[in-house]
């Protein structure tokens, strides 16, 4: 089983993490990013830091993108989590959506202790930017929460809705759940219906 942060391409693509347009500028620069995906892929971590650490020097989002995630999935001596996260920081600060979702995921299943409260924040960046992956994990962890975190059936059920709106899966079986309310079920698509991403 992968780990939780390893993504694949349609992934990368599905959330606006490549950008292929800006990227093809140049053809060198267009091959260092595929042969970085393809190694990606395959988990081959070593591989991807090696070829994408040079581009990600220059700038290119993408290059530093899978250079973090691979710094973050790698065995030891490769694995380098505070390396990882520093430029995920950055990315998020940019805008970057698939980092902001990546921090929620790290600061919730990789950092001991966890540190739900800031998972939560990076979650709620990614979520109202749209990413399904993200509104999921937001919507488990308003439902059922620990460590600091409010239960919020409400917002829970909102996030869900709006994840399985999109096709994600997990999010529509958690729909089902018996801890949502008829009022709860109401209030939440009401919320749904209303909301808009930030563009």
């Amino acid at each position: 089983m992968p780990h939780p942060l390893i993504r694949p391409l349609l992934s990368l693509l599905l959330t606006g993490t490549l950008s292929l347009g800006a990227s093809m500028a140049h053809a060198d620069t267009f091959s260092t990013l595929k042969e970085g995906l393809m190694a990606y892929m395959k988990g081959e971590h070593s591989t991807v830091i090696k070829t994408l650490a040079p581009l990600a020097k220059t700038g290119n989002t993408t290059a530093q993108y899978l250079t973090a995630s691979s710094q973050l999935n790698a065995k030891p001596p490769l694995r380098d989590l505070a390396a990882g996260e520093a430029t995920l920081l950055k990315l998020a600060a940019q805008g970057h959506v698939g980092a902001m979702r990546d921090l929620g995921k790290i600061n919730t299943f990789v950092k001991s202790p966890t540190n739900l409260p800031e998972a939560q924040k990076w979650l709620t960046e990614a979520a109202e930017r749209g990413n399904d992956d993200a509104q999921n994990m937001l919507g488990v962890m308003l439902l059922s929460s620990d460590g600091g975190i409010k239960v919020d059936a409400v917002q829970a059920y909102k996030w869900l809705l709006l994840a399985a709106e999109r096709g994600h899966v997990v999010s529509g079986l958690m729909l089902e759940s018996d801890k949502f309310t008829p009022e709860h079920k109401a209030q939440g698509a009401a919320l749904a219906k209303d909301w808009k991403p930030i563009r």
